[in-house]
């Protein structure tokens, strides 16, 4: 008979696989990062699943846009001394 806390880290393993799974379907990778680093976070601290959710998503949103502001950057030919 398996016990509770085996159970529980099945459920774990088994949440993370489809997390994993929608985030890559999603094209958000950045979401599989997050979700794992404050999943234990979430849990010590008593956080709703609604707080986790925005949280997750908090992560993936900052990251887009840090990455989008660089891309537009380079686009525009800043921060390249050698590009006339």
């Amino acid at each position: 008979m398996a016990t509770k806390s085996t159970t529980k880290a099945a459920a774990s393993t088994e949440a993370v696989k489809q997390i994993t799974y929608l985030a890559a379907a999603l094209k958000a990778p950045r979401i599989t990062e997050a979700a794992a680093r404050l999943a234990d976070q979430a849990r010590d601290a008593g956080w709703t699943h609604e707080d986790y959710l925005a949280a997750v998503l908090e992560r993936e949103v900052s990251a887009r846009n840090a990455s989008g502001a660089r891309l537009r950057i380079r686009a525009a030919g800043f921060g390249n001394p050698l590009k006339p």
